[in-house]
């Protein structure tokens, strides 16, 4: 019927807006990686391994690769990111993996500034991350510590290093919660967008071919319905009146008929 087409095409419609928006978002990631890191080469293969490590953690790949940006820009090295995401990435599956983004900010701020400050030390805790405990101190001892300066970018990605590693209380979390169903879930969803980029990037070039035939037609026509505004109003008047006219018949039809046959049954 054509109400099915018309959902067949509007689906088939959104179905490749969300594959071109995908591949769209994925090329502009990877123009930015190779600007913050500042080499092609280095560039894809910390991509490839932040996929590999998506792949282990229960967070979506978009998610991952949004993180990893932020470190970049605030001066984690290419060579560090993976496990330095790791790290933080074990610690958000601990306190709630939907603070990664809350910890990945603090840590960056912390490692841009130097040392540690008050406004980071609060982001930590409100995130769930109990620093103080991490570095084997009391919490006014290092309110003390930070007040003089004392606890600088080293001593926080220590205090991180130590919770994380072999023995430590958030050592291997993220792999564990990444077998649970909402990290299924998101390996899923990443498995599906993933797809969509790999769909995507293979239309791309005929899809910029398009638009380099598309976009001069609608510049042209731009121009000239700059230069036409009296008759496009014409235009617009006249299909407003033929819509006007149309709705009237389709409402009188019906009516019309109805009368029709009420005056047949008197007249026979």
């Amino acid at each position: 019927s054509a109400t099915l087409f018309f959902f067949l095409c509007a689906a088939a419609t959104f179905a490749g807006k969300s594959i071109i928006d995908a591949a769209g978002e994925m090329q502009a990631t990877r123009t930015a990686f190779r600007t913050l890191i500042g080499d092609a080469d280095l560039a894809q293969k910390t991509l490839d391994d932040l996929f590999a490590l998506e792949a282990k953690t229960p967070f979506t790949l978009q998610s991952v690769l949004q993180e990893s940006k932020k470190l970049l820009a605030m001066g984690t090295s290419a060579q560090d990111l993976t496990k330095t995401l790791t790290m933080l990435g074990d610690v958000a599956a601990g306190v709630g993996f939907e603070k990664l983004p809350q910890l990945t900010l603090a840590f960056g701020q912390i490692q841009a500034k130097g040392r540690l400050m008050g406004t980071e030390l609060r982001q930590l805790t409100e995130a769930g991350f109990n620093l103080a405990d991490a570095m084997g101190v009391s919490h006014v001892e290092l309110e003390d510590m930070i007040a003089a300066g004392e606890v600088g970018f080293e001593d926080v990605r220590k205090a991180f290093e130590t919770v994380t590693s072999e023995g430590g209380r958030f050592e291997g979390l993220m792999a564990d919660l990444a077998q649970t169903t909402p990290g299924r879930l998101s390996t899923l969803e990443s498995s599906v967008y993933r797809l969509k980029v790999a769909l995507g990037e293979a239309l791309l070039p005929a899809v910029n071919q398009l638009l380099d035939k598309i976009m001069p037609a609608i510049e042209a026509f731009g121009k000239w319905a700059a230069e036409h505004q009296n008759l496009i109003l014409i235009a617009f008047a006249v299909a407003a009146a033929l819509g006007v006219i149309g709705a009237t018949v389709l409402i009188l039809t019906p009516i019309i008929g109805g009368i029709i046959a009420t005056v047949s049954l008197f007249i026979t």
